[in-house]
């Protein structure tokens, strides 16, 4: 029976449900996993790049190049399909789950700025935490926003030290330690105190220029902090009576010599040591 179709014909029913697929995951990634402005400087490109290639590329390609339909019987070309399927279903499954894996699950206020923490970095953080005996907290119990917003006790002058001891000893950096996170609203006085003044942050920043000048009139109802993500760098803009994140602006950072920009780009490792007592610095979705 299978050889009543060509191999064209084959190949466009098979890139036909690889379409279907890709759509239903990039919803999926787009909606849930990296949420609005998390897909574009927080992995959702480069996942959707890993499903593209494994889903609409791989597939099909082995489709187009092993079903002969001329030169094959039923029985071998029924084996060939399912052995395509077979290597597409297991490269689906892995490109799939490592970005699920990658997938958007936090941010969390540490040093002076916010952090994005994906699923895979907080599960093996969690996991060495528990090796060493510490107990990691569930995130998801301190937060029902998305993602899920928590606060880092900052460190005290006394465990500076234990701090850079377990970071060379393979602990995570503090932004990623849950057993020293802690609910969000309480703390936002701590946290406003490194709010940026943003009409001065844009004159720094060009490519942020345009969103300020859009904002100018609800300038004054918010209040914007630094966003460290994977794949770049942001501001994230709150809503200043409701606390709720309203946006997120990518951005540039500008090369510049000034301690101050330095210092932002400094690991939680460094923070610890300033919030340890030798410095200290100023700086809508659910």
């Amino acid at each position: 029976m299978l050889e009543r179709y060509s191999r064209l014909q084959v190949f466009s029913v098979h890139l036909g449900i690889s379409l279907l697929i890709f759509t239903a995951l990039a919803i999926a990634m787009v909606s849930h996993w990296f949420p609005g402005p998390f897909f574009a400087t927080d992995g959702g490109w480069q996942g959707m790049r890993i499903i593209a290639a494994v889903d609409l590329v791989l597939g099909p390609s082995l489709t187009l190049i092993f079903f002969a339909p001329k030169r094959k019987k039923h029985r071998a070309l029924l084996f060939d399909l399912v052995s395509i399927a077979t290597v597409q279903v297991i490269a689906l499954g892995w490109g799939t789950w490592t970005v699920y894996n990658q997938r958007t699950v936090a941010i969390a206020f540490s040093g002076h700025q916010f952090y994005s923490i994906s699923y895979g970095a907080l599960t093996d953080a969690n996991a060495t935490l528990r090796a060493d005996g510490k107990h990691p907290q569930d995130i998801f119990a301190l937060s029902d926003t998305h993602p899920r917003r928590v606060f880092v006790k900052p460190l005290e002058k006394h465990e500076a030290g234990q701090f850079l001891a377990d970071i060379f000893n393979g602990l995570p950096d503090l932004q990623l330690r849950s057993d020293r996170y802690l609910e969000l609203a309480p703390h936002w006085d701590e946290i406003a105190e490194h709010a940026l003044q943003m009409r001065e942050f844009a004159k720094e920043s060009p490519d942020l220029a345009a969103d300020v000048a859009e904002l100018e009139d609800r300038l004054d109802e918010l209040e914007f902090y630094r966003l460290k993500m994977r794949f770049g760098t942001a501001v994230a803009g709150f809503e200043i009576e409701s606390r709720e994140l309203a946006y997120i602006f990518p951005y540039e950072r500008p090369v510049s010599s000034n301690r101050q920009d330095q210092e932002t780009e400094n690991t939680d490792s460094g923070d610890a040591g300033k919030e340890g007592g030798t410095e200290k610095e100023t700086t809508k979705e659910n």
